[in-house]
């Protein structure tokens, strides 16, 4: 089963170069010859001996032989290319490789499968690494999918738990629906593949209904996260032109699209995106009526809420970093709109932590200056008017810590207020 002869490894390490000459053109000369060195330690590796003892697919057999021998030390080995980066390629590569060297299921003695704790870790790790998208690939995810809808209905409770812990597996499947459906069709699945697939078409056919203004249909309860992301599925495919005026969603529902429109937002950012403006008109009505939605993005215990924990696995650390920023620009845009009720519900508190935030990321460099500049300019202003509009019972329940960490002319204009 997993006697693959040098040819299929010499294609698979020529791939790997050409992977590495693609995506790392601003490397060093030291670390190209490096990662030329490793594709050639990859053609090298034995094939039968380990991957039959262990009877691991092949794939995750040759990465953890691949780096099982890289350890800290005081003069590297030169010829090593990071663990990271590896994945990276051998992700580039997965559309090119069978299923049996991703997952493999053993019948004998007892029914097991193999591979998919290994497949979970790289794909949500890989997820953290990417540049500034919140899904995979189409054909990786169609391969993906092809794979575990192959596995046999006796491993169901391992799918389920692969699925379930792998929040971007369902997430790309369901941006790449219509590819996706006729895969599974024709892959005649009968496991935990296709409820998973029930579940995201009653979400995107949820999304259409509230997107249309009618009332909410009586389908099985969904999960809320999914809920919205289906949402921002269809608004991003419409090109964010439907009339969002007419939806009405429940709070946590709201919560999980506006964590998706802040993260669009963010990534326009990290692209130079000019036309995020639309973005920010749906995020702003729809946080009209929900105006306690963005609670979760500002909160020093965020990170233990579960929507906020799922979304964690599927989007990029650059993108998460610049979220803040994303929810800074919707609390300018909402002031300037002059939304009803919107200074007497909000705890300006949040906006703050916001502020801090940015200035922090200012400071770190990891964003483009004028973005940032820009938008703590901006907010700078709108801040200070809310501060002019705000109750005196408001004004004083801010958290002094957090008034103390913001610029001196803001924390001067909310004292000055106070006092009046």
């Amino acid at each position: 089963m997993f006697a693959y002869n040098i040819y299929t490894i010499y294609h698979v390490s020529i791939a790997l170069v050409m992977f590495y000459r693609t995506e790392a053109i601003d490397l060093e000369v030291k670390e190209c010859c490096a990662v030329y060195m490793s594709a050639q330690k990859l053609s090298l590796l034995p094939l039968n001996d380990q991957a039959s003892d262990d009877n691991m697919p092949w794939m995750w057999t040759v990465l953890d032989q691949f780096t099982s021998s890289q350890h800290p030390s005081s003069q590297p080995d030169q010829s090593a290319v990071t663990a990271e980066s590896q994945v990276t390629a051998f992700f580039r590569l997965m559309t090119q490789l069978p299923k049996s060297a991703i997952v493999v299921c053993l019948q004998s003695p007892t029914t097991k499968v193999l591979g998919l704790n290994s497949l979970q870790n790289a794909i949500n790790n890989h997820s953290r690494n990417m540049i500034d998208t919140c899904v995979l690939p189409a054909d990786l995810t169609l391969h993906l999918v092809q794979t575990i809808a192959s596995l046999p209905i006796e491993v169901n409770t391992e799918l389920r738990h692969f699925i379930s812990d792998c929040p971007l597996i369902t997430l790309s499947a369901m941006f790449h629906s219509d590819i996706m459906n006729a895969a599974v069709k024709l892959a005649g699945c009968a496991n935990a593949v296709t409820d998973t697939f029930e579940t995201i078409f009653s979400a995107l056919y949820q999304a259409t209904t509230l997107l249309n203004g009618d009332a909410q249909s009586s389908l099985p309860t969904l999960p809320s996260w999914l809920c919205g992301a289906a949402i921002w599925i269809r608004l991003r495919k419409s090109q964010f032109t439907a009339d969002t005026s007419h939806m009405r969603l429940d709070s946590e529902t709201s919560v999980s699209l506006l964590h998706c429109l802040t993260l669009d937002i963010a990534g326009g950012m990290l692209r130079g995106d000019d036309s995020r403006q639309v973005v920010e008109d749906v995020a702003v009505a729809v946080w009209k009526y929900h105006v306690d939605a963005l609670h979760c993005l500002s909160d020093s215990d965020h990170e233990h809420l579960p929507v906020a924990a799922i979304f964690r696995h599927c989007v990029p650390d650059v993108v998460q970093r610049l979220q803040p920023l994303a929810c800074l620009r919707l609390f300018v845009q909402a002031t300037h709109s002059g939304l009803r009720q919107f200074p007497a519900q909000w705890d300006v508190n949040r906006t703050l932590q916001w502020y801090i935030c940015c200035v922090q990321l200012f400071d770190s460099g990891s964003c483009a200056i004028s973005t940032i500049m820009t938008t703590l300019q901006q907010a700078s202003e709108a801040i200070c008017h809310f501060a002019s509009t705000t109750s005196m019972s408001q004004l004083q329940n801010i958290d002094q810590a957090t008034l103390d960490a913001v610029d001196p002319h803001i924390r001067i204009a909310f004292r000055q207020f106070c006092e009046v």
